[in-house]
């Protein structure tokens, strides 16, 4: 799903508690002890978290539809 306007966009960051800004870029976040040793694993506040990372493009944030607001 293509998301193209900056309030759409922070309205889905706030109704999902797993999903958080970094910059302009999203963050899709899963506490997982995984993450230790895997290449998505990013440590946030002493955690391990398994991360996808949705990048702001030319037309905007294409984000999995499960997002939809």
């Amino acid at each position: 799903m293509l998301i193209n306007k900056l309030e759409t966009m922070e309205h889905i960051v706030k109704k999902n508690k797993n999903l958080r800004w970094d910059g302009w870029d999203i963050l899709d976040l899963k506490k997982s002890e995984a993450a230790r040793t895997s290449p998505n694993g990013i440590r946030i506040n002493n955690e391990w978290y398994l991360h996808r990372r949705y990048l702001l493009g030319n037309k905007g944030w294409d984000i999995p539809n499960k997002y939809r607001s």
